[in-house]
């Protein structure tokens, strides 16, 4: 009887030691997911509406808005990464930055 209780106890202590190594391999596999998706590299997508009060004429600032290529005179830190036309707009086109 006593060596069946070994037995026992034995099977009991490989079972407990595959139950924590399973629970730490998923802890570690949750804390990995979370690292990337939920971690400091993300993409992040704003989008924002503003006033500007700019001591210009009309016709300069709709020229410089509606020129991508001569923003980077008055936005040096504003990138622009893409612009893409939209069909239903006419003339309308969207553009991307990287700051």
């Amino acid at each position: 009887m006593t060596l069946m209780r070994k037995e026992q106890a034995s099977m009991s202590g490989e079972k407990s030691a595959a139950y924590w190594i399973s629970a730490i391999a998923y802890a570690a596999l949750s804390f990995s997911i979370g690292a990337i998706f939920g971690g400091g590299k993300l993409v992040r997508v704003y989008d924002w509406e503003t006033e500007w009060m700019i001591d210009a004429p009309l016709s300069t600032v709709y020229a410089v808005l509606t020129t991508p290529e001569k923003q980077h005179k008055w936005w040096p830190s504003m990138k622009v990464h893409q612009v893409t036309p939209l069909p239903e707009l006419n003339n309308g086109y969207r553009i991307e930055y990287h700051v």
